[in-house]
This record gives C-alpha cells, structure tokens and sequence, in this order.
C-alpha cells in the first residue's frame, strides 16, 4: 500500500471528504512526487515531506499557480483550521495559501511570509487579499495586501511591515514628474500608495526621464507622508525630501541650491503616521556602543567609539567599528561595517537582525596577517552574530519598554504600525489616528513627535 493509499484512508477512504479516486495514482513531472486525484480533491507525496490532501478553493489557487512545479512545491500539511475558527490553510514547501469567507484564498511566501510569521500571521493584520503582486512592469518589488495592512519586499530592502488598521493609515497619490523646470516638458505620472511606495530607477528609465527631472508635483500625498527623491538607485547619497500637503505639494528642483536636478533615480513615498519616536544616528550609536564594545578578535586594537549611520538604501542601520591589526608591519588600518536591518515583531516590539558584515584592511606589507585577521573576522561574526542581535535587541526593548503601560484599549490606536529607515534616523510610527495621537503625548514615550508640517522642503546627504 502506497503512502497516498495510506493517506486516503486515514481521511475515512470513499466515505471521506475526498470521495471516490477519479484516476490511477500518478508520477509527477519532476519523476520523484507521486500523486492521486479525487472526487472534491487530491493527495501529493513526495519524499522530502510525505502525503497531503488539498482541497477545495486552496487546491484551486495552487492549481492556478502550477501545483507542485509553482513558487510554492509540494504540501506540507493537510488542510487546517486557523485559531479562530475562521479560515482555513495549507502549507507548502516554500510557503502557504489562506482562505478566509471574506478575502478568497491567496498564496504567501518568502520574505513576506516570515515577516507576517514574526507578527502573529492573520491575528494582527488579517489574512491576505492577495497573492504576492508586483510593484512594477519591472518586478523590482512585490507585495501581500491584508485586511489590516500590507508587507512589502525589494531585495535592496528586504521586507517591510505596514499595519494600516481600519485604513486609517492607508495612503494613495500620485507623482508628475518632469523633464524640466517650471512644471513642463516630457512627463509622467507615477502612482504610489502604501502597496506601491517605490518610484524605482527602472520605472524612470522605462519613460525616459532618468538623471532627466526638473521639477514635480505630489497630490493626494497627505501632510503626514513625505516624498524622499534620491540622487542613487538605491536610494543612497545625496537626496531632496518634501512634504505632502493636502492641496498637492511642488518642488522646482532647478531652483532648489544642492542642484539636484537632472540628478533623481529613485523615490520613496514615507507614511510618517500622526504619531513616532525617531532613534537619530548618535542616539543608536549611544545604544549600540556597549553591545559593539563586546566584538573581541585577537590581533585587533579597537580604535574611538563604533560609529552608527542609516542607510535607506539597504533599510539598514549601519556600525562601523575601525582599530589596528598589530600583528603587521607597520600596523594595518582595519575597518568592520556591520549591518542589521530592523523589523516589526509584534504591536509593542521591534527587533533588529544580522544582514551582513564588510571587512577591509590596508597600510601593511604583510598580507598573511592581514588574511590571518580577516578568516577571525569572519568566524567571529559566524559564531557571534546572533548573540549580538540578541544584546541589540534588548536594548531596543529596554527602550520602547514605556510603550507597554499603554492601557490594552488603546491597541488598534497605539502600536508599531510601520518602521522608516531615513536619512534622519530610524523612525517608529505608533499611530495613524488622532485619538493615538493625543494619548500618546501624555505617555512617557521618549521622542514623541507629533508635529506634521505640510509642504515643507528640505534638502541633505546622507
């Protein structure tokens, strides 16, 4: 008897919810699945995960997405109830599909997936309303919308959560972007919400208007978001930040004294909610100093205090810890870059984790010490690296810990909805109402600010 057989009469045979074989049991196209359909489903088995009944609506999305030669491969559980009773779910090899009465049945995978893992899966945004969707034509972005919000995702800046609630944090507007000054010439408009926040270098490149903008105009883009215009495609360097309004907001980028126009590949629309606390670079480097102060590797005299910067380009918060390799000749300049990118993890919690490190060394003749120092460099952070998130991660709660006495009734006003990495700091929005908003200011949240100034323009590096 085949495990599929052994299956099917698990499931009570005939008189199951399957009903009768409708074919023979069959090889998968890969040769190594086997499978066997049936009156009101199916049964797959591979080696690697078993034998699985899918059924119903879920079995046919994932026949709509390929069934085992899609994102999502063999199942790896039978259909189950969620834990309120609601909705129902399959997993897979590589990721799931929900249904729910309200929103279908609809796939999540990747990046996405963990992160609405790491926030309860459907107990705090819902169920998904879609499949993973394109940003773009380009496919430089994906997204999940949900009932209560959306996680997006770009391999430049991995996942990101946005809890909307009821809506009320939701955002959708345009950007005319144009060629040249005073609002003319070649030019497009450019949708952007909270599913789509990304203008990316290759949407301009696709209507021409790359290293080729002037001027432009935001609408709909409310006084509580911002429009980051970023001179790199990776949203690095220089950049012009300007306000929404509720009127419609507008920048001639010739006439503004950084001379960033002709110069813009990729923009960024930030929902700042009515209610954040923003870390700026030396406050998180107060906050880190300790936890850096920890790296030990033989050889190496750590130089100064670690030095903290964001990287929106990456959605990144950036140590840079520089010392001397003193096992040269003359001592080697040694600089360590480590990057953690911070996640939302729950309505009062935010964590960071390890993405990667960059070592380099000069100014020796010895290039075997130098290697030497860099293969310990490069143990440490494999045997340390989640001890060190965790050590960050602690401060960080330690930190947001007044966010706790916030009274239970207060939750869908007061959370962490969504985390901006900018040029100014990491910024940590806790409310899109004005009922959150009030309450928050007479919370004893450190960083509390409230203040939203529409249409206002300003200019920097990062």
């Amino acid at each position: 008897m085949s495990a599929i057989d052994v299956k099917y009469n698990q499931l009570g045979g005939a008189g199951g919810l399957l009903g009768n074989p409708t074919a023979a049991e069959s090889v998968c196209p890969d040769g190594i699945g086997h499978y066997r359909h049936f009156d009101h489903g199916c049964i797959y088995w591979h080696p690697n995960t078993g034998a699985y009944e899918v059924h119903g609506m879920i079995r046919q999305r994932w026949s709509a997405l390929g069934l085992e030669k899609s994102v999502l491969g063999y199942p790896k559980t039978d259909e189950s109830t969620t834990p309120d009773g609601a909705g129902r779910y399959n997993h897979f090899e590589h990721g799931s599909i929900y249904w729910h009465p309200d929103t279908g049945a609809h796939e999540i995978h990747g990046g996405i997936r963990s992160l609405w893992s790491a926030n309860g899966w459907e107990t705090r945004i819902g169920y998904p309303k879609t499949d993973e969707t394109k940003m773009n034509p380009e496919n430089n972005g994906k997204y999940n919308e949900f009932q209560k919000g959306t996680i997006g995702w770009t391999p430049d800046h991995g996942a990101w959560f946005d809890f909307t609630g009821a809506g009320e944090g939701k955002f959708s507007g345009t950007l005319q972007l144009y060629k040249d000054a005073d609002y003319a010439g070649p030019n497009h408009i450019f949708p952007v919400s909270t599913n789509c926040p990304i203008v990316f270098y290759d949407d301009l490149i696709h209507f021409g208007l790359h290293d080729k903008i002037s001027s432009l105009k935001l609408t709909g883009i409310p006084a509580h978001c911002s429009a980051y215009l970023y001179e790199n495609a990776k949203m690095d360097g220089r950049y012009l930040k300007i306000n929404g309004s509720q009127n419609g907001a507008l920048l001639n980028i010739a006439y503004v004294g950084n001379r960033m126009n002709d110069k813009l590949s990729s923009i960024q629309v930030v929902n700042h909610g009515l209610a954040s606390v923003i870390f700026t670079a030396a406050q998180l480097q107060t906050l880190a100093a300790g936890q850096a102060a920890g790296i030990v590797v033989g050889g190496v005299e750590w130089q100064g205090s670690p030095k903290v910067s964001l990287v929106p380009g990456s959605r990144t918060i950036k140590i840079r810890m520089e010392g001397l390799i003193e096992e040269t000749t003359p001592d080697s300049h040694l600089t360590i870059d480590i990057y953690f990118r911070p996640y939302v993890s729950g309505e009062r919690l935010v964590k960071v984790q390890y993405v990667s490190y960059w070592a380099n060394s000069e100014g020796s003749f010895a290039g075997y010490a130098n290697s030497t120092i860099l293969g310990k460099i490069d143990t440490y952070f494999k045997d340390h690296s989640a001890e060190l998130t965790s050590s960050l991660n602690a401060v960080l709660a330690t930190k947001l810990s007044a966010l706790n006495s916030i009274p239970d009734f207060a939750k869908e006003a007061i959370n962490v909805r969504r985390l901006n990495v900018l040029p100014e700091g990491l910024e940590i929005v806790l409310s899109d109402t004005d009922f959150g908003a009030n309450l928050l200011k007479l919370a004893n949240v450190e960083g509390l600010g409230t203040t939203r100034t529409p249409g206002q323009k300003t200019e920097g590096s990062v």
